[in-house]
């Protein structure tokens, strides 16, 4: 029989622009870890390139991932939380088209997460509860956890104080280690005490 090696192909136009949108997605990664309002403007016009190389690249999960950093760079930009709002249902949209569950269920929360600061807690509970029904398939307990204090957080503002109490109650107990991890979320709130993000698998 004859040994063949296949040799590595020409990058081609699409392969240029995801390489050039991974690249536009790190830096905008990076700067938004700065928690500075001018980085997070930088990262957002960063994002917004990453997202058109992705979409020439046809990229469809780094189109999503973007859609949902977008998301959450908006959430933190004063008086922008419509734009995160449309942001993330873009997120979920997309990811549920791929069918990466985990995104879809981050891409939730924060969605939910956008609406009591719209004046809708009720429209907030349907997506944690989205969420929370996806993290608890996908055994995460971090985001199981963090769900819940959101979700009793939009309770208490709907005057339903007793089952605020439980779904803090319900929350799973976590190992110091893990709760470590969401200790981080926790301290990143936003206007309204609301969690700002989960906690990602790396």
């Amino acid at each position: 029989y004859e040994l063949t090696v296949d040799r590595p192909r020409p990058a081609d136009a699409r392969d240029i622009a995801r390489a050039s949108g991974d690249r536009f997605l790190s830096e905008a990664q990076s700067l938004m870890s700065q928690r500075s309002a001018s980085a997070n403007q930088e990262a957002i016009d960063k994002l917004t390139s990453a997202r058109a190389r992705f979409g020439q690249a046809e990229y469809r999960w780094g189109e999503a991932l973007v859609a949902m950093r977008l998301g959450q760079a908006y959430v933190r930009s004063p008086n922008q939380m419509e734009k995160a709002r449309d942001h993330l249902t873009q997120a979920v949209a997309l990811a549920r088209a791929i069918e990466d569950t985990s995104l879809e269920a981050l891409s939730r929360f924060y969605l939910g997460n956008t609406y009591p600061a719209l004046g809708e807690p009720k429209r907030a509970l349907e997506y944690y509860e989205q969420a929370l029904t996806q993290f608890e398939v996908n055994g995460d307990l971090v985001n199981q956890s963090l769900v819940l204090t959101d979700q009793a957080a939009a309770r208490s503002d709907l005057q339903e104080h007793q089952t605020a109490v439980e779904d803090y109650n319900r929350a799973p107990s976590l190992p110091r280690s893990v709760d470590d991890r969401a200790q981080v979320a926790r301290n990143e709130r936003l206007p309204g005490g609301r969690l700002g993000f989960g906690v990602e698998n790396s």
